[in-house]
């Protein structure tokens, strides 16, 4: 399962996996929702070295494009994981006050999206 492959990185305490609308693409992209170990935080190197790890136990088509850091994983009172908002706010930097990450096509590290960045993936400047 990609949520627990995903939690092999070393500084991620839990994943939350969901599928993201990508405009002019089929399909959705996948997209996850990380809580850092405590104490954690994603510096450069980090953020190459997740890619490295996320290739080496993932098919690629099952590498997270999109990566959503939160400070904790919001559930139900039953405790699954509470997806309807995280697929609504999708990767929308203006949604979220959250880090915002995206492997954008050829690239070996993950980048933040910024308002440039989202609004060029909006616009189909990037091929997914």
């Amino acid at each position: 399962e990609v949520e627990n492959m995903v939690c092999e990185y070393e500084k991620i305490a839990e994943a939350v996996v969901y599928g993201v609308e990508i405009p002019n693409t089929n399909g959705r992209a996948g997209m996850a929702a990380i809580t850092l170990v405590d104490g954690a935080a994603l510096n450069d190197a980090d953020l190459s070295e997740m890619v490295n790890v996320f290739k080496k136990c993932l098919p690629s088509y099952a590498i997270p494009v999109f990566l959503r850091v939160q400070e904790k994983v919001e559930t139900t009172g039953t405790f699954k994981y509470q997806k309807n908002k995280l697929k609504e706010d999708s990767f929308d930097p203006s949604k979220t006050s959250e880090r915002l990450l995206v492997l954008l096509p050829g690239a070996s590290s993950y980048c933040d999206v910024n308002t440039e960045i989202f609004d060029n993936i909006q616009s189909y400047q990037y091929r997914f």
